[in-house]
């Protein structure tokens, strides 16, 4: 795919998910049809199968920009890279993404806090605990983490950004995200097992 086409492809993408998204709102994810949405953004409805072969996917394809944004920043860094300076680097990563996109992202927030069966998909789930584990455990960044601990600290970790972004979303919360996730990392901290050498940021 050329780089015109590939970005009228995501200029495509973006525009049929806020379109999708706004109607959600409006009048309810249940109420919506994948017809609805087409007709809304102009479109035939093989254009919006082709970008979104699922109602779902339109709000669970947000995640997926997440992880690809994870592991990048996994990618990105040399392997030895102390697994908790990965881990804070890539939330916070993740964290500028979302204030950069911060109406869009409260809209999406909310609309999966009102649809009980997307959130398995939205919130933490099994992919993200793997990549976290992932990480603590390998022992070419240093000491390894115990599975036991490791699976407590990514739970930690995901557990407590989950429920910040849900009350982010309602607006009651001013901080910007990447405020929040240095909260969360913060105080989360303690969780870490001590080094010899003080994790960069």
């Amino acid at each position: 795919m050329s780089d015109l086409r590939e970005r009228r492809h995501r200029d495509t993408h973006r525009e049929l998910m806020q379109t999708g998204m706004r109607l959600f709102a409006e009048h309810g994810y249940d109420a919506v049809t994948m017809e609805q949405i087409a007709g809304e953004a102009g479109v035939s409805r093989r254009t919006l199968y082709r970008h979104f072969p699922s109602k779902d996917r339109i709000l669970l394809d947000l995640t997926v920009e997440w992880t690809t944004m994870w592991d990048d920043t996994v990618t990105g860094l040399p392997p030895d890279t102390p697994a908790r300076q990965v881990v804070e680097q890539a939330l916070r990563s993740i964290a500028a993404h979302l204030d950069a996109e911060g109406d869009q992202m409260r809209l999406a927030w909310r609309i999966v806090d009102s649809v009980p069966a997307l959130e398995p998909g939205f919130l933490a789930n099994p992919a993200w605990t793997g990549r976290f584990v992932e990480l603590l455990i390998d022992e070419g960044r240093g000491a390894a983490v115990e599975l036991p601990l490791a699976l407590t600290i990514a739970g930690a970790h995901l557990g407590a950004i989950d429920a910040t972004m849900l009350h982010w979303a309602t607006g009651e919360d001013e901080r910007t995200v990447a405020a929040a996730t240095d909260f969360v990392l913060d105080h989360l901290a303690a969780l870490w097992p001590r080094s010899p050498s003080r994790t960069r940021r």
